[in-house]
């Protein structure tokens, strides 16, 4: 399914002296189906010279002469000139699209659409992995789709190979697409049954650190963020809203092996504060730093709860179910450590 050529560069006694390829594939230059395409030429020459045909190399090719080694030396330095004024003039047309991309307007270069169909362009589908459980985490996938005619978006594609200059899509990104790209590469990895994962990169990512909340940021910068619909499609839009406060409580879980019940601290999104906005079906997840995604309000965004240092909140978001006797008993340390959070029922 690849196109692939090569270049020989051969020694007069006809020894390989320089090669070099260029093919469809991702990795694009020097790749394995240039090495495929030598030995395949190698064995249909000596096909076509017969079985009992030798190649004869001329073990000491003679000296050139004078004239001879300044005409190869000139046709060197041609080459070497020709070579720099094709990179230096790609490099000023690939600014030159990346302007009129900036800008908002068609490039020349911009491949032919099938149809009435749009340019391709990626999206970004936000999921919650293990939604009713103990730990919710907020994921993104980046796919590629084109806007039908109506406006909506078609069946979007998987993204099965890195992203990389030459590819249309990748092309006609913004910058704003390349940096979350860039981003997904140093973020843990999420493998499920549709997503697909090249050494350094894979195409749903779990947001984590300091990269995945640029990433996201950038993601609803491009008006193109939206919630998976469950099918791997695009559902309603999401923007970058405003920081939204926590409150916490105690919460009594049972245990089975023991007769004394466990509290446990457990946060959520405030409803009472007059600076909340985020709807009862809003979720809280408990990604590093934690996020919240609204999606009857199509926000998502970042949590925040004063009074905790940003180094203990993961901390506390994933506290263990603690036994009564034992906060009675290490009350003094409770009351130090939660500083302005509310004390279990049992010290009130």
């Amino acid at each position: 399914p690849y196109e692939v050529s090569v270049l020989l560069e051969l020694t007069p006694g006809g020894q390989v002296k320089d090669w070099d390829s260029h093919c469809t594939c991702p990795v694009s230059h020097q790749c394995k189906h240039g090495v495929a395409l030598m030995i395949k030429a190698a064995y249909k020459g000596l096909q076509l010279l017969g079985r009992d045909a030798t190649i004869r190399f001329t073990p000491n090719p003679p000296t050139p002469t004078p004239e001879e080694a300044e005409a190869a030396r000139q046709a060197a330095q041609a080459r070497t000139e020709e070579k720099a004024r094709l990179e230096a003039e790609a490099q000023l047309l690939h600014w030159l699209k990346d302007l009129d991309i900036a800008c908002g307007a068609a490039t020349k270069t911009a491949p032919a659409m099938r149809g009435r169909h749009q340019p391709e362009q990626y999206l970004y589908l936000l999921t919650v992995a293990n939604a009713q459980g103990p730990v919710p985490q907020l994921q993104l996938e980046a796919v590629v789709a084109y806007r039908k005619i109506k406006g909506d978006w078609a069946k979007p594609k998987p993204i099965r190979t890195e992203p990389y200059k030459g590819q249309a899509v990748y092309d006609q990104a913004s910058e704003a697409d390349r940096q979350v790209l860039q981003l997904m590469r140093a973020m843990p990895k999420h493998h499920g049954y549709r997503h697909y994962a090249s050494y350094s990169f894979t195409s749903s990512v779990t947001l984590n650190g300091q990269a995945g909340l640029i990433a996201l940021q950038q993601a609803a910068s491009t008006g193109r963020l939206y919630l998976d619909n469950g099918n791997g499609c695009a559902g309603s839009a999401i923007q970058w809203g405003p920081p939204q406060p926590l409150e916490w409580h105690w919460l009594e879980v049972a245990d089975p092996r023991s007769t004394e019940p466990g509290w446990a601290l457990r946060a959520k999104l405030a409803r009472t504060n007059s600076n909340a906005s985020t709807t009862p079906n809003a979720i809280l997840c408990l990604n590093s730093p934690p996020l919240y995604l609204d999606a009857e309000q199509g926000l998502c965004g970042l949590v925040q709860a004063p009074g905790v240092p940003a180094a203990q909140l993961d901390l506390l978001l994933k506290a263990p179910p603690l036994k009564s006797s034992a906060l009675q008993k290490h009350e003094v340390d409770l009351v130090q450590r939660l500083g302005p959070l509310p004390l279990p029922p049992m010290l009130q």
